[in-house]
């Protein structure tokens, strides 16, 4: 998925794990509000580039911040928001390598000359 797009997907996808997070009570414990917003993060990571990545982690920690921790839509820089500016890149950076290493073997089971590998299932082309 392409930097803008995923950023995009990122951002709404931050704002709906916010307003849950807040509706369920998170702000009574700012590590559970990390739960939905690790998902986004780690979705969006997957499949995009590792700008996009760390954007939507920033995007993220900034809703984080600003309306678990904060409260008042204001950047709190504190040592709980450097917990969760941590984490999210953590699982921003673990969640692009997992899409990259299932992209990697995505392509690895098609041979170089462009045609499948043959399945077990199937009859082999030739007898000899």
């Amino acid at each position: 998925m392409p930097t803008g797009i995923a950023s995009g997907v990122g951002f709404a996808g931050a704002i709906v794990a916010t307003i849950l997070a807040v509706a369920v009570g998170s702000t009574h414990d700012p590590l559970w509000a990390l739960v939905p917003l690790g998902v986004v993060t780690a979705g969006v990571a997957s499949v995009t580039s590792w700008t996009g990545a760390v954007v939507t982690a920033w995007i993220c920690w900034s809703l984080d911040s600003g309306f678990v921790l904060g409260r008042e839509a204001q950047l709190t820089f504190s040592p709980a928001a450097g917990v969760a500016a941590l984490t999210l890149v953590a699982v921003a950076l673990a969640g692009g390598l997992v899409g990259r290493w299932v992209r990697m073997e995505r392509t690895a089971r098609v041979e170089p000359a462009g045609q499948p590998i043959q399945s077990a299932n199937e009859a082999p082309d030739n007898f000899s």
